[in-house]
């Protein structure tokens, strides 16, 4: 196992956040720049990819398993995170309602700037992306609720604090996406159709934009 691969992220995550507003060097190789943003929730860049966090996710998991790492993309990019603030634990997650599909839930991905020292800098815009339908919408510290309920990780069995009644709650140990556990069976059936219905759509824009760049290569220089 090699470890060079993760030393070589953490030292871009690190310049990007301290040098570079957050943003990655465009001169690095596309999969720097996504693993980067990954990181640093950049889903601006995710977005100017053409990329989903979703993807940029398969993209690294073939990355990591090149490198003989073990772990999952998500337990990785945790990783990364705490040699990045070594000594504290991981920021805690601004839990929001998503206006589209009404679940509350952390951010799938994030697009802020960072305060002075650490956390968001609230001054600046904030955009969101709801784990639930996907949908990205702007947030301002007024729309944060209060983690007042807490659960516990199956996986890691750190603590994780949230709001009573979230639809999903992310450990702040390993990352992991938990279900909330105040959900009724309805909600619950609610948020797996919500989730597939998203995840179907997900796929065949994929598909879709798979189709029209073939479409490209195949009109490329015949002439006609």
């Amino acid at each position: 196992m090699t470890h060079s691969f993760a030393t070589g992220i953490t030292a871009r995550a690190r310049w990007a956040r301290d040098r570079n507003d957050g943003h990655p060097e465009p001169a690095w190789s596309t999969g720097e720049r996504l693993i980067v943003a990954l990181v640093l929730g950049g889903q601006a860049t995710l977005d100017s990819e053409g990329y989903s966090r979703q993807q940029a996710l398969q993209r690294l998991s073939g990355d990591l398993a090149f490198h003989g790492y073990p772990a999952d993309a998500e337990t990785w990019i945790t990783g990364i995170r705490a040699a990045l603030c070594p000594g504290t634990a991981m920021t805690a997650d601004p839990y929001t309602r998503c206006p589209d599909c009404g679940f509350t839930a952390p951010p799938e991905s994030m697009d802020y700037a960072p305060a002075p020292g650490s956390g968001i800098d609230w001054d600046r815009p904030v955009r969101v992306t709801c784990p639930c339908c996907h949908a990205s919408y702007p947030i301002s510290a007024a729309d944060v609720l209060t983690p007042d309920a807490g659960m516990t990780c199956h996986r890691c069995g750190t603590s994780a604090p949230h709001p009573g009644g979230a639809a999903r709650v992310r450990c702040p140990g390993c990352g992991l996406f938990l279900l909330g556990p105040a959900l009724t069976p309805a909600q619950r059936n609610e948020l797996r159709i919500t989730e597939g219905t998203t995840g179907l759509a997900a796929r065949a824009a994929v598909q879709a934009a798979k189709d029209r760049r073939a479409a490209r290569r195949g009109g490329t220089g015949t002439g006609r």
